[in-house]
């Protein structure tokens, strides 16, 4: 049931692709979760690597929020840390797909071609 709303979603496409003629910041995600749902993590990579670096970062923050439960003691900076370097890696991410598609004509979805 999943893998068909997955599917219904991949299949509605992307309104910022379709509009500016790059890559959003999310696109292939969806993909990338349903490649990592099916036990295809390499090609999850392939999509969206950012999928992978999403699920860390939560598993990262429910670890320091047990730990902040556990001892009483505030690991805000940590969280902070970790959900900066998070969008920070995101926008990176973001500029350096489109840098490959826009100049050097290099498109790993193949959504353009």
């Amino acid at each position: 049931m999943i893998f068909k709303f997955l599917d219904m979603i991949i299949d509605q496409g992307c309104s910022f692709k379709t509009k500016f003629h790059i890559y959003c910041p999310g696109c292939g995600g969806t993909r990338a979760l349903k490649a990592l749902l099916q036990f295809h993590p390499i090609k999850s990579l392939y999509y969206n690597p950012i999928v992978i670096i999403l699920i860390i970062t939560i598993i990262i923050l429910v670890i320091l929020k047990i730990q902040e439960k556990k001892y009483n003691k505030s690991v805000y900076k940590i969280r902070k840390r970790v959900l900066n370097s998070f969008l920070v890696t995101w926008l990176i991410y973001f500029i350096f797909r489109n840098i490959l598609l826009l100049y050097f004509g290099i498109d790993f979805l193949g959504d353009f071609i």
